[in-house]
């Protein structure tokens, strides 16, 4: 199993960024890779703050070094390249780490609920989301708003 750095954005919309970080994180389990996503572990409260520059550059800084050790650099391109995706990329190349430019699927932001900003899953898959109270048939696996629900199977 390859490992498998995750390059995606986390500043500006920082939830809707968190959910798109979360479904670059399955995509690449689902091509059989090993993947880690530093901003998704380095930024969850009581760690490190995004809006904090000091720990911001830590945790970056962390998240490269792990990259490091990666045999492959992914980086997920829909929502644009940021500044700490490119220190990535850049730190990538110049350990001679291969980088390859990914996109989800066209309509990925329908995989997030509109109303708790999570990944949703199919009734087939367990809940990512620990405050979830169970998955339901007839409505969003997080929040349970019915309007946000699809039950789509992966393609």
């Amino acid at each position: 199993m390859r490992l498998v750095a995750i390059e995606s954005p986390l500043r500006g919309n920082v939830r809707l960024n968190t959910a798109y970080a979360k479904l670059c994180v399955l995509d690449s389990i689902k091509r059989g890779e090993a993947p880690y996503a530093s901003h998704l572990f380095y930024a969850q409260r009581g760690l490190l703050s995004d809006l904090v520059s000091a720990e911001r550059d830590r945790g970056i800084e962390a998240g490269l070094a792990w990259g490091s050790r990666a045999d492959l650099v992914a980086v997920y391109v829909d929502l644009g390249i940021s500044e700490g995706m490119r220190r990535g990329i850049q730190r990538a190349k110049h350990r001679h780490v291969a980088v390859v430019e990914r996109r989800l699927v066209e309509r990925w932001r329908d995989l997030i609920c509109p109303s708790c900003v999570e990944p949703r899953v199919s009734s087939a898959s367990p809940c990512c989301n620990p405050r979830c109270l169970g998955s339901s048939s007839s409505g969003c696996f997080h929040c349970h708003h019915p309007k946000y629900f699809t039950g789509a199977k992966d393609a």
